[in-house]
């Protein structure tokens, strides 16, 4: 494995220090917290699958208390490609146990859209987060 440059472990240990401090005004979106619970109420097992380092992400969703409902957490350094390759989505798969005719992806990046699409996995895109104006932009919505 390649060593880390100096410049990017000292931007993890500040980037690190900000998410786990008070100061981070991180929260859910509307809605979030109680979609997780009954999902996860109703036996549904979720991942989550996001390119921000894996203790980033855990430890977010420690702090927002996300992370009773959450089955698996996959992050940008857990495989060896990000998304939008397909490999995260298909590792969250196997560590849920399920196929991905099985499960459906919820995302809200052209990056999601199109590592599900790449795994064969069904999606979905919120109206709102990293990327809204791109997914917009590229599939507007049809009803």
């Amino acid at each position: 494995m390649a060593k880390r440059r100096p410049s990017l472990e000292r931007f993890f240990h500040h980037y690190g220090a900000l998410e786990e401090s008070d100061e981070s005004d991180a929260q859910p979106y509307a809605g979030v917290r109680e979609a997780l619970r009954r999902l996860h109420d109703a036996q549904i097992r979720i991942a989550v699958v996001t390119n921000k380092h894996h203790r980033f992400a855990s430890a977010l969703l420690q702090r927002l208390n996300l992370m009773q409902w959450v089955g698996a957490v996959v992050g940008g350094d857990t495989c060896e490609r990000r998304k939008p390759d397909p490999q995260p989505l298909l590792f969250a798969c196997q560590a849920l146990g399920l196929s991905p005719s099985q499960v459906l992806m919820v995302g809200d990046s052209i990056n999601d859209v199109t590592a599900a699409r790449a795994a064969g996995i069904p999606v979905v895109c919120v109206p709102y987060g990293y990327n809204e104006a791109g997914i917009r932009a590229r599939w507007p919505a049809t009803r």
